[in-house]
């Protein structure tokens, strides 16, 4: 069987990967206060 261990660290790694991307996008955008 898959261990358990190695999923559960796989799912943070890939979450943290994705925001830091959306991050960097966000930053390159910049919207004027189009918040």
């Amino acid at each position: 069987p898959y261990p358990r261990d190695a999923s559960v660290t796989e799912v943070p790694e890939f979450v943290r990967l994705v925001l830091q991307l959306r991050t960097m996008l966000r930053s390159s955008h910049q919207p004027g206060g189009a918040t």
